[in-house]
């Protein structure tokens, strides 16, 4: 199974029995709305059998658009980035 962006509303991920963990990224410089943020976030979908443009990448990719839309600043970018390859290398591999 892929990964592909899902919008919910009143939703907690964090109470999810597939939650791995939280990643502080950094506070936006910006204030914008969850609309907002959809759309930066859906401007590109994984392409889930590439090893270029995957699940992490593309979730990867979302602190970069973030920074490079100025809602975020580089140096929070880069810590988000690196969290969630550490993240990922701490994840538990899916049965």
């Amino acid at each position: 199974m892929g990964c592909q962006l899902q919008v919910r509303h009143d939703y907690d991920p964090t109470q999810s029995r597939t939650f791995a963990k939280e990643v502080q990224v950094g506070w936006l410089t910006v204030a914008m709305s969850k609309a907002q943020l959809v759309y930066i976030v859906s401007q590109n979908s994984p392409d889930n059998s590439s090893q270029e443009f995957n699940c992490q990448t593309w979730v990867g990719a979302v602190p970069e658009r973030l920074c490079g839309s100025g809602y975020l600043l580089q140096d929070d970018c880069t810590k988000g980035v690196n969290g969630m390859v550490d993240a990922t290398m701490e994840a538990e591999d899916e049965p």
